[in-house]
């Protein structure tokens, strides 16, 4: 079985939807190690494989995590969804007094030098 045959056989579903994945991850490894090069010579002393290299991490790990919640049955996330929304009703309040401003906009917690929008869990719930 050929690489390309295995990798179909793994992502059942819809396969335009992967390819459109495949397509934007490669882009935006592009754009960033096009993009990087001002910015790294800057503060890097020239070194744009760092950006592109940390951006590459930060996309495989995405990548992971979308193939995984693709292995789960829609019904894991029903049972999931009312959790979520406890959790986040909480977090959404604290962030309104106690959020960090990041870009102009106190929509962020930091969690162990980790930020993240806590109306990003209320969308999924």
């Amino acid at each position: 079985m050929s690489l390309g045959n295995r990798i179909a056989a793994e992502l059942k579903g819809d396969r335009t939807i992967w390819m459109i994945i495949a397509v934007l991850s490669l882009f935006s490894l592009l754009a960033v190690y096009s993009a990087s090069g001002w910015e790294a010579w800057r503060s890097r002393g020239g070194n744009t494989t760092v950006m592109f290299v940390s951006h590459l991490v930060r996309l495989t790990f995405g990548l992971f995590i979308i193939y995984m919640c693709h292995l789960l049955h829609y019904r894991q996330y029903q049972r999931v969804a009312p959790i979520l929304i406890l959790a986040s009703i909480p977090l959404l309040v604290f962030t309104l007094f106690f959020g960090q401003n990041i870009n102009d906009a106190n929509r962020w917690i930091n969690v162990l030098g980790i930020s993240f929008q806590p109306s990003e869990f209320a969308k999924i719930a």
